[in-house]
């Protein structure tokens, strides 16, 4: 039986092996990634002979090398599952023999005029916005502050997208500056919002910054810079839920406080080394059996029965299991085939936003998709990141549709 340590090298090994034979795609190799981190956590505290949690809205406890052998094991399984789906997707009967690609790096800067006028039109929303939430924004006792039917509630929600575009426009325009502001403006209101969408925004914009290098290896590893700090911008959220007071104030406050008096190699790792805890905690915690098939609808929580079953995949109010200990309560065979059949479609998605004819935006637009998924399985539960997989399924789906009538139209025009 391997241990952590090993564990660990053999996943980066594959990984590294199947993105390089372009046999496992960005997708797929971008929730591996973050398993990875976790592994690796186990194979610090293996290393370290014990460690001392904290976060995660649970008790501190000591972790010994055995309680973390059991977690090691999980996400190992799933790492390996998600590799072979991925692969697997390469069949030639299925007629998709074509290798897997990386992420395209041809493109042209966005040109001067167009990109301010984005950046006018994106930051007068946020404008109104700030102005008609700045107290709120600043300093309040819940961490929700906006009615979903208002106007600001409407707003709220383009947030995170407003975020997104600015931090690709920040990396391919020649105007950075200006729409940087746009999105560290994003960035921080998801902050004083306590929103996991904060992890999301701090992913997407290293996942972009991949994009402007020519090298493989720089591209994965970039990738991987934004899926870590993707991991702390969330485990931050949900830390900063927990407190009494909320906003821009009372949040920066509370890291000062709390998230720079840890050790340094704590702050390194410990975005993964909580989900440890967490994972053993939920071993404990049974799965309802129509989990998967609740998990897999993709309609609205409320047509379905998620609602009467989300309550009981919860250690406190804060903190979800994680649908790793989810998936392995529900027994082996279960667990399996979800996280085979989640690698195979991480690798079909793979190669339609990597086609030959996909502009660079549709690639990374997949990915980033993928990389908000990906941190939803680790840290809620997999419907929640269910909901980014078939938000990248619908939209390659609309951009085929695209290339496809437009090819059509040109063929006729021939």
């Amino acid at each position: 039986m391997l241990n952590s340590v090993s564990q660990f090298l053999v996943v980066l090994i594959l990984l590294s092996l199947g993105v390089n034979k372009r046999r496992v795609s960005v997708e797929a190799a971008t929730l591996v990634s973050i398993f990875l981190g976790v592994l690796a956590g186990c194979s610090w505290v293996a290393i370290k002979g014990s460690y001392l949690t904290s976060g995660g809205g649970i008790p501190p406890i000591e972790l010994s090398p055995n309680q973390v052998e059991v977690v090691s094991r999980l996400f190992f399984k799933a790492s390996l599952l998600l590799l072979l789906g991925s692969i697997l997707s390469n069949l030639r009967p299925l007629g998709l023999a074509h290798k897997q690609s990386m992420l395209r790096i041809a493109g042209t800067k966005v040109e001067t005029l167009f990109s301010r006028r984005v950046f006018f039109f994106l930051g007068s929303i946020l404008l109104v916005f700030v102005f008609m939430n700045l107290g709120e924004l600043l300093s309040r006792e819940s961490y929700l502050f906006v009615s979903a039917g208002s106007v600001s509630g409407a707003i709220r929600y383009l947030i995170p997208l407003i975020g997104i575009i600015s931090a690709w426009m920040t990396i391919r325009s020649t105007n950075k500056l200006l729409h940087f502001c746009n999105y560290l403006t994003c960035v921080l209101i998801e902050f004083s919002a306590a929103s996991r969408s904060l992890g999301i925004l701090l992913m997407v914009c290293f996942v972009f910054w991949a994009s402007n290098t020519p090298s493989k290896f720089y591209v994965l590893a970039r990738i991987c810079m934004g899926v870590y700090l993707g991991g702390i911008g969330i485990s931050q959220a949900l830390f900063l839920r927990s407190q009494g007071n909320h906003g821009l104030f009372p949040h920066v406050e509370q890291l000062i406080q709390n998230g720079l008096s840890s050790g340094a190699i704590g702050n390194v790792i410990g975005t993964f080394l909580v989900i440890i805890p967490v994972t053993l905690f939920g071993l404990q915690v049974p799965t309802p059996k129509n989990y998967i098939s609740t998990s897999l609808n993709p309609l609205p929580g409320r047509l379905t029965d998620w609602y009467e079953i989300a309550s009981s995949l919860l250690l406190n109010p804060w903190t979800p299991t994680g649908s790793i200990a989810q998936l392995h309560n529900l027994g082996v065979v279960q667990e399996s085939l979800v996280w085979l059949l989640l690698g195979f479609i991480l690798g079909l998605l793979g190669k339609f936003s990597s086609a030959n004819d996909r502009s660079l935006i549709v690639s990374l637009i997949s990915v980033a998709l993928v990389l908000s998924a990906s941190l939803q399985f680790l840290q809620y539960s997999l419907r929640a990141g269910m909901r980014f997989v078939y938000a990248d399924i619908l939209f390659l789906f609309l951009v085929s549709y695209h290339y496809r009538k437009k090819a059509l139209s040109q063929s006729k025009k021939c």
